[in-house]
């Protein structure tokens, strides 16, 4: 695929992501006469699609990396207020 194919793939994958899921597939096969595109687009956004269910799914309340962030981050906020009013 060469550039200015990545290129329409690009720009359709992202004006893709502003039609609603159900007519994407619809969208893409309308703005798009070559397969190879459309196959790609569609891949991209379906792939897209699982990493937005995967990280709805962890959430960051279930994660122990961002707990402990954020647990670093409030324990330095409280620091440096506490510096503050000494």
């Amino acid at each position: 695929m060469g550039n200015s194919e990545r290129e329409i793939v690009k720009t359709l994958f992202a004006e893709a992501l502003g039609v609603p899921v159900d007519r994407r597939r619809t969208f893409v096969e309308r703005s798009s006469s070559s397969e190879p595109i459309q196959r790609e687009v569609l891949t991209l956004l379906e792939k897209h699609e699982e990493a937005s269910v995967f990280f709805g799914e962890l959430g960051e309340g279930s994660c122990p990396l961002v707990k402990t962030r954020k647990a670093r981050k409030t324990r330095k906020q409280t620091e440096t207020w506490k510096n503050k009013i000494e």
